[in-house]
């Protein structure tokens, strides 16, 4: 469906408030594989910060996607994000 480098955007929502996240795709998760694995395959753990690999840590029976998106603030490292695959849009470059 999608591949690594595709920029992509979903709406999450936390305490009431709906929010826009834009980010590329920096790993491909494979069906029946924990996201966390591909994290530590992928050696994305010391430049990104795990925002929510917790409650996704399942892995999922098709093919899911880790998210980079990057930090709001000057300096920041980039959030990783494994979204659920029917909520994420092609975003325009």
């Amino acid at each position: 469906m999608y591949e690594e480098g595709k920029k992509v955007y979903w709406e999450s929502q936390a305490g009431g408030v709906k929010k826009r996240k834009t980010g590329q795709i920096v790993a491909v998760v494979p069906p029946n594989a924990k996201p966390l694995s591909v994290v530590i395959q992928k050696r994305l753990r010391m430049s990104h910060k795990i925002a929510t690999m917790g409650q996704n840590s399942a892995p999922r029976n098709h093919e899911s996607y880790l998210v980079s998106v990057s930090g709001e603030k000057e300096g920041t490292l980039p959030s990783l994000y494994c979204p659920r695959v029917k909520d994420l849009r092609p975003a325009d470059d």
